[in-house]
């Protein structure tokens, strides 16, 4: 084997490596943030906890999108009003209860 073959074939699994370490890091990271966004939508418990969370998680351009509201935003305010009467938001939590006597 030459000595070109012999450092391509170094070349080309030393990148393979870095890309596989590469990949493995960024689902690390993003297992990470899933689970802490998970966390934080556990702790929501109005409409305007999601809209927050929405404005953090989302784009400027695409929550101001959604949070546009033509005219004088009446109907935002009737479905919002008909949101907090009729819909409520009750987070369920289940518990380890294998160590508690």
């Amino acid at each position: 084997m030459k000595n070109s073959q012999l450092y391509i074939l170094c070349f080309g699994t030393t990148l393979t490596s870095i890309v596989i370490l590469l990949n493995y890091f960024q689902r690390k990271k993003r297992k990470k943030q899933d689970e802490k966004r998970k966390n934080e939508y556990l702790k929501c418990k109005t409409l305007s906890d999601f809209e927050e969370l929405a404005k953090k998680a989302m784009m400027p351009h695409r929550f101001y999108y959604y949070d546009y509201k033509a005219g004088q935003g009446h109907t935002y305010q009737a479905c919002r009003h008909y949101f907090d009467k009729q819909l409520r938001i009750m987070p369920r939590v289940l518990m380890d209860v294998s160590e508690i006597s």
